[in-house]
């Protein structure tokens, strides 16, 4: 029973979290359906939270973009990117984003020869002490 009044509860609060923001599918993705609890809020809303790169061969490269928006009030400063993989880079590593601005990052990602596996990477942007946003890279090295 407090199970199902949880996810009664989710399935009206994450919704006006989401319209609150402008970011339903950033909002959507933080759900913990495990713990039935919403997981932290990014100040910044990232389109895609998911990037999924494919499949890739050792050697090649594949670039995509994610564009980032600040749907705050106040100006937020991302001052360094943490990525949990050499493999992928992004730019710019450091930027500044206007209340209703956006940013576009650059996503690359190397697929080093006699590598063969699937990756989730991880890109964090971290700004005064806190994460503000965060993108999943998924893709496989045959």
């Amino acid at each position: 029973m407090v199970v199902a009044t949880r996810k009664a509860l989710l399935s009206i609060v994450v919704p006006l979290l989401a319209l609150f923001c402008g970011c339903a599918r950033e909002r959507e993705s933080q759900i913990d359906r495990k713990a039935g609890r919403v997981e932290a809020n990014w100040p910044l809303c990232a389109d895609p939270t998911t990037l999924d790169l494919g499949r890739l061969i050792p050697g090649d490269e594949l670039t995509a973009f994610v564009t980032l928006r600040n749907p705050g009030t106040e100006p937020l400063i991302v001052e360094r990117l943490y990525i949990t993989c050499d493999c992928v880079q992004a730019s710019p590593r450091q930027f500044a984003l206007a209340p209703g601005g956006d940013q576009t990052i650059t996503v690359t990602a190397r697929a080093e020869p006699g590598t063969h596996a699937s990756l989730a990477v991880e890109i964090d942007g971290v700004g005064n002490g806190r994460t503000l946003f965060r993108v999943i890279a998924t893709f496989t090295v045959d």
